[in-house]
């Protein structure tokens, strides 16, 4: 049996307050969230909340302050 299998199964047998507690520290202790809210592109462990919106802004473009569009 695998060791994913075996989570499973693990898991799956847990109550609702185990899960809730179990996936907290999951997200606390064994994955880094950074990069909220724009796409850096692959990071290993690294988990990323947010959507894609395009690049970060230091290029040095200027662009207009209203909508966004380069000048």
């Amino acid at each position: 049996m695998s060791n994913k299998t075996t989570f499973d199964n693990w898991f799956k047998n847990l109550s609702e307050s185990e899960k809730d507690e179990i996936l907290s520290h999951i997200l606390s202790t064994k994955l880094d969230v950074t990069n909220e809210g724009f796409f850096s592109g692959p990071s290993g462990n690294t988990l990323e909340k947010g959507l894609f919106t395009g690049p970060s802004g230091s290029s040095g473009h200027q662009v207009c302050g209203g909508c966004g569009r380069p000048l």
